[in-house]
């Protein structure tokens, strides 16, 4: 039920270090099944410590609640102590899609708005496999993830591959991306070729160009009245 796919190494030693010297703080939670057997809902860093520690018995707080609260337990309690990475939090969320629940219950149990919820879903519908990863690694803002899986996701990686290491601001990648999206193959090519300075000097002319000719058009418009 943990929506996490990332536990850091580091954490988890640091966690059995704690158990080792403290002892178990705080009881895992489980659910259990029809079958006898049951789901572990929050305290999964725990228990892997535990285990890694060789303990065969750990305290333990069983739940009375179906799938759909277990899922949404799991879910809040890692938002509540910010552990999960937007993805993650994405992951969570589409299991409770899948259960049938609309983008609206889902924002008010979480205490979310509901471009908030939108948003990951967004990512995990629209961003590449090298995006993920990406937010997997914590290696941009979010706003600049968001920004990127607006493009093809063919364009994604070598994007995001650029704007890391020529640092883009979000400004610039808002651009960036604007521009790209509009690109045919040649443009395409030049925008990742060029060094940053040069190719925002080509991004923003070309922004001005698209407006004077945008207002050309209009002073050329004909308005014909009929009195007929």
């Amino acid at each position: 039920f943990n929506p996490r796919r990332n536990f850091k190494t580091e954490h988890l030693n640091q966690l059995q270090k704690s158990i080792k010297e403290d002892g178990l703080w705080h009881p895992i939670m489980l659910r259990q099944r029809k079958d006898g057997k049951y789901d572990l809902i929050a305290g999964e860093c725990r228990f892997i410590a535990a285990k890694k520690l060789g303990m065969k018995n750990i305290e333990a707080r069983i739940l009375q609640i179906n799938e759909e609260q277990a899922y949404l337990l799991a879910l809040k309690t890692n938002l509540m102590r910010q552990n999960l990475n937007p993805l993650e939090e994405a992951y969570g969320i589409e299991k409770l899609i899948k259960k049938g629940w609309s983008i609206d219950k889902i924002a008010k149990k979480l205490h979310k708005s509901t471009s908030w919820v939108k948003l990951r879903l967004r990512l995990l519908t629209n961003a590449s496999n090298g995006l993920k990863k990406a937010i997997m690694l914590n290696l941009l803002p979010l706003s600049y993830i968001a920004k990127l899986a607006e493009l093809r996701k063919d364009l994604q990686g070598i994007a995001l591959e650029k704007v890391m290491r020529e640092q883009f601001s979000l400004n610039e990648v808002k651009a960036f991306v604007n521009y790209l999206k509009n690109a045919d193959q040649r443009r395409l090519q030049t925008a990742f070729n060029l060094p940053k300075n040069r190719l925002l000097k080509l991004i923003y002319s070309s922004s001005r160009s698209d407006r004077i000719n945008c207002k050309k058009e209009r002073e050329n418009i004909t308005i014909l009245i009929c009195e007929c």
